[in-house]
């Protein structure tokens, strides 16, 4: 359950992006998992630094480039434009 709220929050911003832009073609879904991104981005950089717990000299948590890279742009890149495209689909649908 845990691995399937992230990406259906960033499909369900993507979907809202598209509805308030008036989305009418794909490239405005891209767009609108452009602006997903820019949103989410700068929280995964922060939730880096704020998962990290140090027990007696030793740490743990998330590791940076990943965590940049899939978490704070591939994610919601991919999984906001799939919710933009819906929100295309669904707006030239009910025309």
């Amino acid at each position: 359950m845990l691995y399937v709220l992230p990406p259906a929050l960033l499909i369900a911003a993507g979907l809202f992006g598209a509805r308030m832009v008036d989305a009418t073609d794909i490239g405005d879904a891209l767009r609108t998992g452009g602006a997903v991104t820019a949103g989410y981005l700068p929280l995964a950089i922060l939730g880096v630094f704020l998962f990290t717990l140090t027990v007696d000299g030793s740490s743990g948590g998330p590791t940076l480039v990943p965590a940049i890279g899939l978490a704070g742009l591939v994610y919601p890149l991919v999984f906001g434009s799939i919710g933009g495209a819906i929100g295309v689909t669904l707006a030239s649908s009910g025309r």
